[in-house]
């Protein structure tokens, strides 16, 4: 998994982190800070779907991409 950024993600950066990315990655992605998301994420209120494995916290990409309205799939060159 990736290393949180502090730049704008561009659609094939989030596309390359693959199935899955932790929730500091995910904030980051969304433009929130992790803070907020973990509390987002304890509220029930998080924007994506998350897993939970043991103190981890997991969350599908393919989410992160619906709630931004990106494609799966990246458009034929």
């Amino acid at each position: 998994m990736s290393t949180p950024k502090t730049i704008n993600w561009t659609p094939e950066e989030i596309r390359e982190l693959g199935v899955r990315t932790n929730l500091p990655t995910a904030c980051s992605v969304l433009g929130i800070s992790a803070s907020s998301g973990y509390g987002l994420v304890q509220a029930g209120k998080f924007p994506v779907r998350t897993i939970r494995v043991g103190q981890r916290i997991i969350v599908p990409v393919a989410g992160l991409l619906e709630i931004l309205g990106i494609d799966e799939t990246a458009p034929a060159a």
